[in-house]
């Protein structure tokens, strides 16, 4: 497997998504984190964490 830096898209920004995300993330990939609510979108650019989902 390759072990370069990946980009890295998620679906969904439930506990799940948001748990692959972050994972990913301190993993050294670039991660996009789509969300279908625009609230759990706006909280996770704003404050870096999903209190909706993960409090």
């Amino acid at each position: 497997m390759n072990e370069g830096v990946h980009r890295i898209a998620i679906i969904g920004a439930g506990s799940w998504g948001t748990t692959l995300s972050i994972l990913a993330a301190k993993r050294g990939h670039l991660v996009t984190l789509w969300s279908h609510e625009s609230e759990v979108a706006a909280a996770i650019r704003e404050r870096r964490e999903n209190p909706i989902y993960l409090p």
